[in-house]
């Protein structure tokens, strides 16, 4: 009889990650490797990560081992950790080093600057090989859920309540004797101590009830979740309560009905599904021939309005921007006054269409909203608009408003229109209400022309790049907590994608 050879899981896995070196990721890890050391050789920073109480890593290895995670939608210390063990390519790029997975995240989390100059280097690298045409450069933003849970979030009302009963005398007495008994475990006396204080936060809810509407009177899982977190030690209650002031803070100055106790820098904003999440919107412009990301950044504003002026600013520190030869595209979210004052003050060339234009180019709201605002037709000659009824609209009224004008358009036609309910309603006249201004006026007209309309069609491959993080690289939400380190995060998933897109337009060019 014939025994069958078992093999085991991590036998298996080592049998899956051995790599020939003619596939092209082994090529791929190859790319990073000389990319790595290339910007190290000419910027000649430190390459030693100084820790105490173990021998320092090298900079170079750590930041190769990242990079290679990112290109392979891989952003777990925990994951890494173990495909430095098995892995081919990550044992050749960590130089045979096995850092545990706390030193690699402490590693991202401490290197901001230098995961930022990786990713401006990516773009010079792309400028060396003439692999940027700069004839569009398209600016977007998406929304990236936040690694904090709903369940774990703080009400203005939840965090004076907490505050209050922090302070109180009984919850510290409960707690300096429940200390006695935390190193022994499964104690009984210890168990019941901490019955005590649940006790005791329901008791004082439910004396401070009497006062309060039934909204305020709800005890909500995040206050809950909050509490027994900091009823762990005194030093966990220490910390609860340091915690609660920023909280505090934050929520005072960013007026949110909410806050989050896991990041409490992200915020409430909408999601696709319509429904609210806590995100963080991520900018980013391409450039839309090669499709290589030229700036990046995460914003805790819900709207783009006020990011395309930084975006722009973030790709010139990079590269020089012919304005005469280049278009900047954006949607209707970035369109402000005092976003195209700054592009017509610096002569840059940009389409970005009002809310009528973009609303116009819909289909959908062709159908639902046959007499809306998009569907009259402005004419900069004779200053009018027209109707979908054919019906002239003159300007009849002109106010200023903190120095800004504003027209109003009507017809006394309205009367005798046979669409006058749908359109105006009854006895009401139809109003086009224009705020108006020469650099509105200037930027309108270059978007309505034929040729520049095709022009914005180019704008739709900065989607691309968007589905290309969250479908290829699973980029649904983030890994880590703070502004700063999703900052970072982005800084390192832009850095694969454009490695990817310079590694393969570089090989199909050898193959040709």
């Amino acid at each position: 009889m014939i025994k069958t050879k078992y093999i085991t899981s991590i036998e298996l896995k080592k049998q899956l990650y051995k790599i020939n070196p003619e596939t092209k990721t082994y090529k791929y890890c190859i790319f990073i490797d000389n990319f790595v050391e290339r910007y190290f050789s000419k910027n000649k920073e430190e390459t030693k990560i100084k820790n105490k109480g173990r021998p320092p890593y090298n900079t170079k290895a750590m930041l190769k081992i990242w990079i290679m995670g990112y290109s392979e939608g891989i952003r777990s210390g925990r994951k890494l950790e173990e495909l430095l063990h098995h892995h081919d390519c990550y044992k050749h790029l960590a130089n045979n080093i096995k850092p545990c997975y706390k030193t690699l995240i402490n590693f991202k989390n401490k290197n901001h600057k230098l995961i930022k100059n990786i990713f401006n280097e990516t773009i010079q690298t792309a400028l060396h090989n003439n692999l940027l045409q700069l004839d569009y450069l398209a600016i977007d933003g998406t929304k990236i859920r936040a690694n904090a849970s709903k369940t774990k979030s703080l009400r203005p009302v939840d965090i004076q309540f907490l505050k209050y009963i922090f302070n109180k005398r009984k919850l510290k007495e409960i707690m300096h004797k429940k200390e006695k008994y935390t190193k022994i475990p499964k104690n009984k006396t210890h168990q019941k101590l901490i019955n005590q204080l649940m006790d005791f936060l329901y008791k004082t809810k439910d004396q401070n009830n009497a006062k309060k509407d039934e909204t305020d009177r709800k005890i909500r899982k995040g206050l809950i979740n909050y509490y027994q977190n900091a009823i762990k030690s005194i030093n966990h209650l220490k910390k609860a309560k340091i915690k609660l002031k920023i909280l505090r803070e934050t929520i005072d100055k960013t007026k949110q009905t909410s806050i989050s106790t896991t990041d409490h820098e992200s915020r409430w904003m909408l999601n696709k599904n319509g429904g609210k999440d806590f995100n963080y919107n991520i900018q980013t412009g391409i450039d839309t021939k090669s499709q290589i990301i030229l700036s990046i950044d995460a914003i805790q504003h819900p709207t783009d309005i006020t990011s395309l002026i930084p975006q722009i600013k973030q790709i010139e520190q990079n590269i020089t921007i012919n304005k005469e030869h280049t278009i900047i595209l954006a949607d209707n979210g970035y369109y402000q006054e005092k976003t195209l004052d700054y592009l017509e003050q610096n002569k840059f060339k940009s389409l970005i269409p009002n809310r009528q234009q973009a609303s116009k180019s819909k289909t959908q709201n062709q159908k639902n909203k046959p007499f809306g605002k998009a569907q009259f037709q402005y004419n900069p000659k004779n200053n009018t608009y027209t109707c979908p009824n054919n019906k002239i609209l003159p300007m009849k009224t002109e106010k200023y408003i903190d120095g800004k004008s504003r027209q109003i358009f009507y017809t006394n036609d309205c009367k005798l229109c046979q669409y006058q309910i749908p359109c105006a309603g009854k006895n009401q006249y139809k109003t086009i209400t224009d705020y108006t201004s020469a650099t509105r006026r200037k930027q309108e007209q270059a978007f309505e022309n034929d040729k520049e309309n095709k022009k914005y069609k180019n704008r739709n491959t900065v989607e691309t790049t968007f589905a290309n993080i969250l479908k290829n690289y699973e980029y649904h939400q983030t890994n880590t907590h703070g502004l700063q380190n999703i900052k970072t995060e982005m800084n390192l998933q832009a850095t694969a994608i454009n490695l990817k897109k310079i590694f393969n337009k570089l090989t199909t060019k050898q193959i040709t």
